[in-house]
């Protein structure tokens, strides 16, 4: 630490901080040369996870929102407070969720077999 710093939490408080968010760690030792890639993984697995949300939220019959809040808030406090620092979670099911989509979009008469 440099002579003009300062830490605003030490000891014992800091100690408690890391152990309930073990996540804030992993920002003390991230490395900005990795932004760059960063923002790229998460744009990609937003394009992928965003409609996976919405798409479920309107299978269960809810809101578009639910889905955004139950896909992104996890995530947000997996990082904060998760102890690992590789994530993924919610994109592998879009497969799932397009087939879900494209049979619901099929008339129910289709299946008993009548024209």
């Amino acid at each position: 630490m440099n002579a003009g710093e300062r830490e605003i939490i030490t000891g014992e408080g800091k100690g408690r901080i890391m152990a309930l968010a073990p996540g804030l760690s992993q920002l003390r030792r991230y490395d900005p040369a990795w932004l760059r890639h960063g923002l790229t993984a998460g744009i990609s697995v937003a394009a992928v996870a965003i409609p996976v949300a919405i798409a479920y939220s309107q299978l269960a019959v809810l809101p578009p929102v639910y889905g955004l809040y139950a896909s992104i808030l996890p995530l947000v406090d997996y990082a904060m407070f998760g102890t690992s620092h590789q994530l993924i979670m919610a994109p592998d099911a879009a497969t799932c969720a397009i087939v879900a989509a494209v049979v619901a979009s099929i008339p129910h008469h289709a299946f008993r077999g009548e024209g």
